[in-house]
């Protein structure tokens, strides 16, 4: 499973799901503090930043962001935050 992130409010939302699945986790450049991701990395939880930075609400965009991380993800399975 990959969730796609595109807010503080949605990773709220997820973190313990993505923990306790083990799942990966792209989002926003600079959604996270590097100290947040490298406690997530320490948890097994592979991080990956989108190339550029996703306004939550902009579906043109979010969807761009979709489509590369179905091209560069590991995984079918992606559950989008969608605000």
């Amino acid at each position: 499973m990959i969730y796609l992130i595109f807010s503080r409010e949605g990773y709220d939302s997820i973190q313990a799901a993505l923990l306790e699945q083990q799942a990966a986790l792209w989002l926003n450049p600079e959604l996270l503090q590097p100290e947040e991701i490298a406690q997530l990395t320490t948890h097994g939880i592979d991080v990956q930043l989108l190339p550029e930075s996703v306004k939550p609400g902009d579906e043109k965009a979010m969807l761009a962001a979709l489509d590369y991380v179905e091209q560069h993800g590991n995984d079918p399975d992606i559950m989008v935050e969608y605000l």
